[in-house]
């Protein structure tokens, strides 16, 4: 049996904080009972859905972020703010 230093547990807790393991990760447990719900009612086997299925898609391309500079955060928040209560 091996022993872990504490520097090495900490180093685990922070990864396991970035990237949680599978069965901890809210989304697969969702998504698995998702699933179990919604297959109880369908009776063709062919069309039951996966865990796989319900999962968000992380891997998307994600929009891209523009950078605004102080007078064009300011001039968006002004038009937000018209838009909103006029």
């Amino acid at each position: 049996m091996g022993e872990l230093t504490r520097e090495q547990i900490l180093e685990w807790m922070a990864f396991y904080e970035l990237e949680p393991p599978a069965a901890d990760r809210a989304d697969v447990r969702e998504a698995f009972h998702a699933a179990k719900n919604l297959n109880q009612w369908i009776s063709d086997r062919d069309k039951h859905y996966t865990v796989r299925e319900l999962m968000i898609e992380w891997d998307k391309e994600r929009e891209t972020v523009v950078e605004l500079t102080g007078e064009e955060k300011a001039k968006a928040m002004a038009a937000a703010i018209v838009a909103r209560f006029g």
